[in-house]
């Protein structure tokens, strides 16, 4: 596992292909914004089903196009976007 798929002990790095995989993107999403399942789920619509670029504009308070932009001069690091 890369670096840059991991927050913590979080794999930030899911692709949502299925329902499971959408209800575990929407926990660490969930989990790692400090919000509720609600505010998860419309950060991972916005963004995408991205879920670093959801954690990031919930942390944030940005928009999907300035979190995109922010990993990417990050080189997709979430840590790194967030410094």
């Amino acid at each position: 596992v890369y670096k840059r798929q991991v927050h913590g002990n979080r794999m930030v790095d899911v692709a949502v292909t299925n329902t499971k995989l959408r209800r575990r993107a929407e926990g660490i999403v969930a989990d790692l914004v400090g919000c509720d399942g609600e505010r998860a789920a419309a950060l991972l619509d916005e963004a995408d089903q991205e879920v670093k670029t959801a954690v990031l504009m919930g942390l944030e308070d940005i928009d999907a196009m300035a979190a995109r932009q922010r990993l990417d001069t990050a080189g997709g690091y979430l840590r790194q976007a967030l410094d």
